[in-house]
């Protein structure tokens, strides 16, 4: 069985799942959203526990492929409806730098002038 699809997708409080015939949704704080997941996937999800799982008819490689694919997919809905979406930026190397000067990024990359970059609201 694969290793990530045999996990259970666990559903913080305040989330609301709903699970129909070949589609869930899932709604939070930040968002809702909706996934149509291939018929061969069976999801379920059991509110006492707060876990989903998905399960697979057979072993076929498609069967299996699907399988991980589809509780990736779902686990990545039940984060996005609780965390904010978040950039992370990593500067490796020497000469390298980036400082905030109020609402402005400024970046020293290798460039033979600094790029300034705006910081959009929110």
């Amino acid at each position: 069985m694969s290793r990530i699809g045999k996990k259970p997708v666990t559903v913080p409080q305040g989330v609301d799942v709903n699970v129909a015939p070949g589609s869930i949704s899932v709604k939070g704080k930040h968002g809702d959203m909706k996934l149509a997941f291939h018929a061969n996937m069976k999801v379920s999800y059991d509110s006492g526990a707060r876990s989903i799982e998905i399960k697979r008819p057979n072993d076929e490689p498609q069967n299996r492929a699907l399988h991980g694919l589809t509780r990736s997919l779902i686990n990545n809905m039940v984060r996005g409806v609780t965390e904010p979406f978040e950039k992370r930026l990593e500067i490796q190397g020497v000469g390298y730098n980036a400082t905030l000067q109020g609402k402005v990024l400024q970046l020293q990359v290798g460039y033979a002038n600094a790029v300034r970059l705006p910081i959009p609201p929110n």
